[in-house]
């Protein structure tokens, strides 16, 4: 399988590669309001979009292998 990539979604909503999650592996990523993050397929499809609250926090990653 191959492996998710992480976006951090800029001001203008543009993708900017941020990490690859290795099968079996985590990523926890700190991050703010304001900051989100988008996570998609190797074929670029977006498999989900995080979006902080109000206070710092933290957005984990995981990837078990699951397709």
């Amino acid at each position: 399988m191959d492996s998710p990539k992480v976006y951090w979604l800029d001001r203008e909503g543009k993708r900017q590669s941020y990490s690859v999650v290795p099968p079996g592996v985590g990523i926890e990523q700190p991050t703010f309001k304001g900051h989100p993050w988008l996570v998609a397929n190797p074929a670029g499809e977006c498999l989900d979009i995080y979006l902080p609250g109000e206070a710092q926090e933290r957005a984990i990653i995981t990837n078990n292998g699951a397709r």
